[in-house]
């Protein structure tokens, strides 16, 4: 017994030549339609089996969650970025610890960065340009050339490389280590405290402007208001690499 489906409701999936054409995607109304017609038109004979049955509504079911899954992480990725909008707004006119290694050269000034020991150490510190190429050297120690305490400490690069020549205005990346007395290593993070200027949107994501630098929300790990930062910067020692 031969039964022909002319139709199962399925839009312009059936062509006016009577020709199906593929469809992109199967979704879960299509997929259901398809099931009722299946149903309608078996043959009385020899009727589709408990286990297909149950294994088409199993698949179904799955492909229902898997569309109800992917809608609701999209609609949550928006609720996220919406959020993240809005708070990036609210840091405008804010200090704020950047997550960090670059630094800024503007006018032969150089901005400060803050470097943060575990333990007694002294520092080694490389900048590097935008290619990559090692421009400036330096040892930085405590008093008396005395290893660092732990602790924050503010660390002033004059903006100027190993043959005391001032480098070009642009971004510039510097990597800390730190060794104690032994030659051990000592672990240090690097960070910049900067103040907020503004933000920038750019394909729903928003940076905010420290300076002439943009960075995203991801980069700020603390936010403190001005006169806050302002007592902090000034119990922060502050030293100058050599």
């Amino acid at each position: 017994m031969t039964t022909q489906i002319s139709d199962l409701g399925l839009g312009n999936s059936i062509g006016m030549n009577g020709v199906m054409t593929p469809s992109a995607e199967l979704g879960k109304e299509e997929f259901l339609q398809l099931l009722v017609s299946q149903l309608q038109h078996q043959n009385p004979l020899e009727p589709t089996n408990n286990e297909d049955f149950i294994a088409q509504l199993a698949t179904f079911s799955s492909l229902e969650q898997l569309q109800d899954i992917n809608t609701g992480t999209q609609t949550g990725l928006l609720m996220q970025q919406s959020l993240g909008n809005a708070m990036s707004t609210s840091l405008i006119g804010r200090d704020v610890l950047l997550d960090t290694s670059n630094v800024r050269v503007e006018s032969g000034s150089a901005s400060d960065f803050l470097v943060d020991l575990d333990d007694d150490a002294t520092l080694t510190v490389e900048v590097r340009n935008a290619d990559g190429d090692l421009v400036r050297s330096m040892t930085v120690a405590g008093q008396d050339d005395l290893p660092l305490i732990p602790g924050e400490h503010e660390v002033h690069w004059d903006g100027k490389d190993d043959k005391g020549k001032a480098v070009p205005d642009g971004e510039y990346s510097v990597s800390v280590t730190a060794t104690d007395a032994t030659g051990g290593d000592v672990g240090v993070s690097t960070w910049l405290r900067g103040h907020v200027d503004g933000v920038r949107f750019s394909q729903g994501t928003a940076y905010v402007i420290v300076g002439s630098m943009e960075f995203t929300l991801a980069d700020v790990i603390e936010i403190r208001e001005q006169i806050e930062a302002a007592a902090e910067a000034a119990n922060t020692p502050s030293l100058t690499a050599g």
